[in-house]
């Protein structure tokens, strides 16, 4: 990767990498360390991930949390939050 990855959040089958370069990295560790597929959802850095069999959500410095719908590789929804007022220590309302 050409960036830092600032945060993790993985499945049995799926790991999710959120970059200092705006981006988040999908990697299937069965297969080896090519990406499944990337995709820019901030304008900042990402910095905190949560996911699950449906879904990543992505929390950024930008202030905007976004969700990714992995079956149809789009975002799905986004909106922007106050700043600070989400942690980086993971998204508690995905569990």
């Amino acid at each position: 990767m050409k960036s830092a990855c600032l945060a993790l959040s993985a499945m049995d089958h799926l790991v999710a990498c959120g970059t200092g370069n705006h981006g988040i990295v999908l990697f299937d560790p069965r297969t080896g360390n090519n990406p499944v597929t990337s995709y820019k959802a901030h304008r900042k850095s990402v910095l905190a991930l949560g996911m699950d069999e449906s879904r990543v959500i992505s929390c950024g410095e930008d202030g905007k949390v976004a969700c990714y719908d992995l079956r149809g590789k789009k975002i799905q929804k986004s909106f922007s939050v106050r700043h600070n007022s989400f942690t980086t220590q993971g998204i508690p309302f995905l569990s």
